[in-house]
């Protein structure tokens, strides 16, 4: 049982958030309240910096988060302040932003991250199936060459300029005196930096999912006296014709006749590996609407193994059109078919006779087949007989975030 979820919600995960879920979790609320990125710094911002971190240095390690679990916020911060080489109060004062003099934050120059670039990046099932790479072009900013990211022009250190010289340079300002000496540089127009255009290559790993993140560390937008942010990609996979995923599972809906339920069928269909593949079902093994097959090791691959999920085929029955038998013909299939069932009742009780009519298919708001049940092998976990179709094309909620390096 967790005693609270203080932390939890300061990075805004569950208490059931696994580690990944965590680390992207306070990379982006890190990146939203960094002092630094805020037009105020003031004793609120740091404080709240102050907690985040401190949530995620708490979840981030098996021990801590336990401890956290069992015991809660208060007993976890006063575990901290006992610590001699730590102290709470003064976290992030002392780690990052400097110490607290007279109500007045001394901020330490501590390193400064541009902002991750990011674009989506389209692919096909097949290509999370098969694994593929693909080749991206993009625009990035880089630090100018021409003046080593000052703005102006090179000049002889040796040789002053006679118009700048005597000016005094505030260490926060450039000074844009205009003269033969010392111009803005031409390459970039005093801006520091240029724009280039790059191509990079990406891996996309069998097992991969829709909305995974490919990062490239350092690659995006340059600035002086800024570290680089990364370059990241997230897979937006197309919707396929005939299949769906859910996990590592495949999901293929089939429609058979009432003929072919009752006395068996054949299906053939292409997988994503390119090869077709057939299923034959004998007769006198009924099929209904919502029954579901599995075949084995037919499904996603899972990433970083050799190991495949399943193929799961959800079969619907087409019914012969209302009226489309004649009586010889029902009198036949009462003949074959299983007899019908008797009713009992009362012989004194009276009946009332009524008439059914038929009602639009779309007359109810829902669906009826929302939940795909299993109908056969027994061997899957208990959590995967139950999946719900709406899960099947939505984004993994936690999305799993891939390291590259530069390139």
């Amino acid at each position: 049982m967790i005693k609270d979820t203080l932390l939890y919600d300061l990075l805004s995960i569950k208490p059931d958030a696994c580690e990944n879920d965590i680390i992207v979790a306070y990379y982006e609320m890190a990146e939203r309240h960094h002092p630094e990125n805020l037009k105020e710094k003031n004793h609120d911002s740091i404080s709240k910096f102050d907690e985040i971190k401190f949530a995620y240095d708490v979840l981030s390690n098996e021990q801590n988060r336990k401890f956290y679990d069992e015991n809660g916020y208060e007993a976890t911060k006063e575990m901290f302040d006992k610590q001699d080489e730590f102290s709470y109060d003064n976290y992030t004062s002392q780690n990052y932003y400097g110490s607290l003099i007279n109500n007045e934050y001394d901020f330490y120059q501590t390193p400064k991250i541009t902002k991750n670039l990011v674009f989506p990046l389209k692919v096909s099932l097949k290509d999370l199936y098969r694994g593929t790479k693909k080749n991206f072009d993009y625009q990035v900013l880089v630090i100018c060459k021409d003046c080593d990211g000052t703005g102006f022009k090179k000049v002889n250190t040796d040789k002053k300029c006679p118009k700048c010289s005597d000016q005094e340079e505030d260490s926060n300002v450039r000074i844009r005196e205009i003269c033969s000496e010392c111009s803005e540089c031409l390459t970039c127009a005093g801006e520091r930096v240029v724009q280039e255009e790059k191509k990079i290559e990406i891996n996309i790993e069998k097992g991969m999912r829709h909305r995974q993140q490919i990062a490239f560390t350092g690659l995006s937008n340059q600035k002086p006296g800024y570290e680089t942010g990364d370059l990241i990609f997230i897979l937006e996979q197309s919707k396929h014709d005939t299949f769906s995923r859910h996990e590592d599972y495949l999901i293929m809906k089939h429609t058979i006749n009432l003929t072919e339920a009752l006395c068996g069928f054949k299906i053939l269909f292409r997988h994503l590996d390119g090869r077709l593949k057939a299923i034959t079902c004998s007769g006198g093994e009924y099929f209904h609407n919502q029954t579901v097959k599995s075949i084995p090791k037919l499904g996603m691959p899972k990433l970083n193994s050799s190991d495949y999920g399943d193929l799961i085929i959800k079969f619907s029955v087409n019914f012969p059109e209302s009226k489309s038998l004649n009586l010889e013909k029902i009198k036949i299939l009462e003949e074959i078919l299983p007899p019908k069932r008797t009713i009992e009742f009362k012989e004194d009780e009276k009946i009332v006779e009524v008439t059914s009519k038929h009602v639009d298919k779309n007359f109810f708001d829902y669906e009826s087949d929302d939940e795909i049940r299993y109908a056969v092998d027994e061997n899957l976990p208990e959590e995967a007989f139950l999946i719900k179709e709406d899960m099947q094309e939505e984004f993994e909620s936690n999305p799993q975030r891939i390291e590259c390096n530069t390139q």
